[in-house]
């Protein structure tokens, strides 16, 4: 009988080797369900038919940090084996371990292509330092077409460990929009609005740039026609200073009403920056472009305010009173906040802060019934809100902390949901052609930001800088990120942007505990496993001896 089971346990056994060979299997039992692919990203593995190869420069003697985010890319692209129809292989590299030549090409490419290497200075136990260039990215190809993309985010005022934690989260959303640009067939279309004064395009050139790796960029005014704007996933209303007609609103308000999305870039304030930069002082009055009933409706409201910030960016200023010998030091200007970007929602989650300057404040009105609203941007924890009309003097610099009375001020919001028509009870523009039925409700998503320095970038030369870059600090904000993930949320109709929100728990070991008690826990793992070995030899040594005991 003991036979009998035996040899079938050793024949279930054999039957589970052998088709663990032909069949894949993984439970995943974390709680956060890190090892887990979402519904969107297994449906489009499942459409790629082309061979997929994946370089991954990632390799040699790394950290425990970066190894771990080696592993976790590996383990990834392991999951999306599972799902590509075609063959994927993976190839990892070490560009440490390149000639000098080599290594110093690759550098050059990796500039090129706006990749800066990242510079670890650690400390082993020994106290010895220890110094590494990584260049932590991934060449991803699909058939003919290939992207690069970095596996490293690099999040402002976050410790190197949190940075890491962050980009393994990101790392689903990350590979898979690089997947889903290459294979993608569509091309989808957006439209930055003309014809009230918005921003010039050379001062929204980085921006526009930036969202053309995923749609189609038109510019245009309104025409007065209902329904120009159909097939348009998202609108871009990028800082207008002159008046929308009640026709222009009448047209956004129906394209809401059908589903369609908008990106607010509102000045709240008007004043001239040229006479700042020439005279020292401007005067600032409110800006009213006739939308503030449109937005009211919507449940959202721009203040005819500007907010002074601590935290801020500096601007170059001449403490010397010869003007022979101008010395000019760099000093903070408060109508330049740095603002703090929100972990809650998918838009700016593991962004870096956000720079901007001349920010009016935004609101929530309304109950926001059938509706679900975010905060995207913030002040610090200490603002000032200065009501207009004023006047703005650059020379503004002793500010008693005890006037910055306010703290964490909305400037940038989203909402997603049930919107009414600004028309529904009201007589409809008599100029508007098209569409006779009213549209008096609809789904829709939209952002408010209050400040176009948000999404405008710098001109040096007559070329345009990127945008969220600062030329006094040499510093890169979040700014292209956080324009990028607005619009792709507003044109984002199958829940890829919400892979953002992946959270994954950081378990940090403390290195000074583990280092001072390295001696008992090394005296642990080597001997328990010996003691334990020797107790159960000697079980195993007094059962046998009881057992065959002879009388």
């Amino acid at each position: 009988m003991k036979n009998r089971i035996f040899v079938i346990l050793l024949c279930v056994l054999a039957v589970v080797l052998v088709g663990s060979q032909y069949f894949y299997g993984r439970y995943d039992l974390t709680a956060d369900k890190r090892y887990t692919l979402s519904q969107p990203v297994k449906a489009l593995l499942k459409t790629i038919d082309q061979p997929v190869r994946v370089t991954l420069f990632l390799d040699g003697e790394l950290n425990s940090g970066f190894l771990q985010l080696q592993e976790a890319t590996l383990d990834l692209l392991d999951e999306f084996e599972q799902y590509v129809s075609a063959e994927l292989e993976v190839e990892i590299e070490d560009p440490n371990g390149f000639s000098d030549a080599d290594k110093r090409q690759f550098a050059e490419v990796m500039y090129r292509r706006g990749f800066k290497p990242t510079e670890v200075n650690e400390r082993d136990r020994d106290g010895k330092l220890i110094k590494q260039t990584l260049f932590p990215i991934a060449e991803i190809a699909v058939g003919e077409k290939s992207q690069w993309v970095s596996l490293l985010l690099n999040v402002r005022g976050r410790s190197g460990a949190e940075n890491l934690n962050a980009s393994i989260e990101n790392l689903e959303y990350t590979l898979s929009d690089a997947l889903r640009q290459l294979t993608s067939a569509e091309v989808s279309k957006i439209v930055f609005l003309e014809g009230h004064d918005e921003i010039p395009e050379p001062y929204i050139y980085d921006a526009e740039l930036a969202l053309s790796r995923y749609f189609q960029i038109d510019r245009g005014s309104l025409t007065d026609s209902v329904g120009e704007l159909d097939g348009y996933k998202a609108v871009v209303v990028a800082a207008p200073q002159s008046q929308f007609s009640e026709a222009d609103k009448y047209v956004i308000d129906q394209y809401i009403m059908q589903g369609g999305n908008v990106l607010w870039v509102i000045d709240g304030v008007m004043l001239s920056e040229d006479g700042l930069s020439e005279d020292g002082y401007t005067p600032a009055i409110p800006l009213d472009v006739n939308l503030t009933d449109m937005l009211f409706r919507y449940g959202m409201r721009v203040n005819p305010v500007l907010v002074q910030d601590q935290q801020c960016l500096s601007v170059p200023v001449n403490m010397s009173s010869d003007p022979s010998a101008p010395d000019y030091q760099p000093m903070p200007f408060y109508y330049a906040p740095v603002l703090l970007t929100s972990f809650e929602s998918p838009i700016t989650k593991n962004v870096t802060q956000v720079m901007s300057s001349f920010v009016s404040t935004v609101d929530f009105v309304g109950d926001g019934a059938g509706q679900k609203r975010d905060l995207l941007l913030a002040t610090s924890n200490a603002s000032r809100l200065v009501p207009v009309p004023a006047k703005i003097d650059v020379m503004e610099l002793d500010l008693e902390q005890t006037v910055f009375q306010y703290a964490y001020m909305p400037v940038a919001v989203s909402i997603e949901g049930k919107f009414e028509s600004l028309f529904a009870h009201r007589v409809k523009p008599i100029d508007v052609k098209g569409q006779e039925a009213l549209l008096a409700e609809g789904q829709a998503k939209q952002v408010l930001v209050g400040s176009g320095s948000v999404v405008r970038n710098d001109m040096q030369k007559g070329e345009p800088l990127p945008v969220g870059y600062d030329r006094m600090s040499n510093m890169m904000f979040g700014n292209r990120d956080f324009i990028t993930n607005a619009v792709l949320y507003l044109a984002d109709s199958e829940g890829w942007i919400q892979l953002r929100n992946k959270e994954i728990k950081l378990r940090m070991l403390n290195t000074n505990v583990a280092i001072g008690s390295r001696g008992r826990i090394q005296a642990i793992t080597i001997i328990a496993p010996v003691l334990i070995l020797a107790l159960i030899g000697a079980c195993v040594f007094w059962g046998r001896k009881k057992r065959y005991r002879v009388g």
